[in-house]
């Protein structure tokens, strides 16, 4: 954060932005639009900041990482942070090798939503530890009795069954519901098999025969 600091251009703000220390049960209701303009302000010089805009309690607020505006990454879905379960891979040797619960391993991600795939984040690094791909295996399931696990989120494609705990029965289902429409709106063309058995649909007038 020193570096940071000092990496500031000099005329960018310094200083944090304050908000009316008035309070709320005080506020007449003919002045909640002000207050709304306020709030609005507030967080609109924050954001200009990179200081702050970069922290990382700033994106968790905002529901935001540092891809989540890369054009070329497709559109954003819902993003957040999960606990994800080891393990669930179909490819022989991903796996680990005892059986049971003991040998599974629960780990906080920042999971990310895009149109034609998943992938999740560790939190501390931003490194992208595993991407889900969509593909015509893809298919959502909540419940402890499909997921073995408490307020369980259970994740399929056709190389793996991801686990994801979540912190309540409506945290799970606004996952799933989350996840479910954005794939089905903008990676439709990948949920079904094509021509040759290809995961992809067919693009006419392309190069490539």
């Amino acid at each position: 954060h020193t570096v940071r600091r000092q990496s500031i251009k000099r005329g960018e703000p310094r200083q944090m932005p304050s908000l009316p220390h008035t309070a709320e049960s005080t506020v007449r209701e003919e002045h909640f639009s002000s207050r709304r303009k306020q709030l609005e302000d507030y967080l609109t010089k924050i954001l200009k900041t990179p200081l702050y805009r970069n922290y990382h309690g700033t994106m968790e607020f905002i529901g935001v990482n540092q891809l989540s505006f890369i054009h070329d990454l497709g559109p954003k879905g819902i993003e957040g942070f999960i606990m994800k379960r080891s393990g669930g891979h179909r490819i022989p040797g991903l796996n680990c090798c005892g059986q049971g619960r003991m040998c599974y391993r629960w780990s906080k991600r920042w999971l990310v939503v895009k149109d034609s795939f998943l992938l999740y984040m560790k939190p501390d690094s931003g490194a992208i530890s595993f991407v889900l791909l969509v593909d015509k295996e893809f298919n959502i399931k909540i419940g402890q009795k499909e997921t073995e696990t408490k307020y369980g989120l259970q994740i399929d494609n056709l190389c793996r069954s991801l686990i994801l705990k979540c912190n309540s029965y409506r945290h799970a289902q606004w996952w799933r519901q989350g996840i479910d429409e954005f794939v089905r709106k903008h990676g439709k063309d990948f949920l079904t098999e094509h021509r040759f058995g290809s995961y992809a649909a067919v693009r006419e007038n392309t190069l490539a025969k």
